[in-house]
């Protein structure tokens, strides 16, 4: 009984979410459309995961209730952002940075074939530290590309299609051989929220969108060590999007502690800056039956401050999203590239806590997209004595 409460509810959240904003990239939509489709699935596909308790229906509806709420109050009150940011991306400055772009993913496309020897990277390396440290000169190039190609479509930038053309099959090459299945997810939901504002997205594009998506990782997932996907796709993909919810609802009855800690990212720059403050290191896979080690959203977040911080994150998060998403109802060209490249963060919350544990990311994204539309002008004052 409790299931189909907690799922209508989550349904009359998202039916009355899209009502008062006729949108389905709303963040309130998103979230609760996203969790009682979960559950839905989870008590109807056969997967073979251990049940859940009810102390999970009631942890994820706080979060959900509390998130979308705090997603719908910027849409009733009116937010002035500042005039730096209001303006088109700056055309120059794109056309300039394009052609660099381009040829960093050449670049390191050339230093993948060498260093990798045609395999993906994952294989063959074990972890990103174990990589050269060439490597990570590159980090953020993935994010200024998908921004820079989000500034040239949604705003008509005038860049020859040819080019564009080559820069997408070289970009797309490089996070093939990384076999990064959540940059894949990250530029489905750029490509998915940009067709979106542009008005031409359509069911098909979803349900084609989706299918190349599953495919992907799939694909991805087989070429990892010791892979037995191909077996039963089918159900690889079932137990890759659920078994983070009885992960969680393990940390909620103690059998395990979350991956890491919520403030970890800080802890790490307080230890760095001579601070005690140097965060533990926890990687637990525990067994649902399958192994895995992500918990939702939530995992982090109960195992430091319980239910009541389950109730307070929700509603920072929700009111964060909801403040961008204010921006793209404004129509702000910023705010319409930061949405997209943040709204992998709402479908991810069945996977894990993307703002704890990629907060530098977040905060270097937001930078990235800000160095593309702020402008300043320095006005010097001169006097002239006669």
């Amino acid at each position: 009984m409790l299931v189909i409460i907690v799922i209508t509810l989550f349904y009359l959240i998202a039916a009355g979410s899209y009502v008062v904003e006729r949108s389905i990239v709303h963040p309130a939509f998103v979230v609760s459309m996203l969790w009682g489709t979960l559950l839905l699935a989870y008590n109807i596909i056969p997967h073979g995961l251990y049940p859940l308790s009810e102390k999970f229906y009631y942890a994820v509806t706080i979060w959900n209730v509390g998130f979308c709420f705090a997603a719908l109050i910027p849409q009733k009150i009116r937010i002035n952002f500042s005039h730096h940011i209001k303006g088109y991306p700056k055309e120059k400055f794109v056309k300039t940075l394009f052609p660099i772009l381009f040829w960093l993913n050449i670049a390191y496309a050339c230093l993948v074939i060498v260093t990798a020897d045609g395999q993906s990277l994952y294989r063959f390396f074990n972890s990103w530290e174990d990589r050269p440290v060439i490597f990570r000169w590159f980090g953020l190039l993935p994010f200024l590309s998908i921004a820079c190609l989000l500034c040239v479509f949604l705003f008509n930038i005038c860049i020859k299609k040819y080019k564009i053309a080559l820069f997408l099959l070289i970009f797309v090459f490089n996070q093939v051989m990384e076999s990064n299945k959540m940059m894949f997810f990250n530029i489905f939901c750029v490509i998915f929220v940009g067709l979106y504002y542009k008005r031409v997205l359509s069911v098909k594009k979803i349900l084609l969108a989706l299918t190349i998506m599953a495919v992907i990782f799939v694909v991805i997932s087989e070429f990892r060590p010791n892979s037995s996907i191909s077996q039963n796709p089918s159900r690889f993909l079932a137990i890759y999007t659920l078994s983070p919810l009885p992960a969680f609802d393990k940390v909620l009855n103690s059998d395990t502690v979350a991956q890491s800690g919520t403030f970890d990212y800080f802890k790490k720059i307080g230890s760095i800056a001579g601070l005690n403050t140097t965060p533990k290191k926890v990687d637990t896979w525990v067994h649902v039956p399958v192994p895995t080690n992500v918990y939702t959203v939530m995992g982090n977040v109960y195992y430091d401050f319980g239910y009541v911080g389950l109730a307070i994150f929700a509603l920072l998060l929700g009111l964060f999203m909801g403040i961008i998403y204010k921006g793209v109802v404004y129509d702000i060209p910023h705010f319409v590239v930061l949405y997209a490249m943040l709204f992998y963060i709402l479908p991810m919350q069945y996977f894990a806590d993307i703002m704890s544990l990629y907060t530098g990311l977040i905060i270097k994204i937001l930078l990235i997209v800000y160095l593309f539309f702020a402008r300043y002008s320095l006005k010097v004052k001169t006097r002239i004595c006669t």
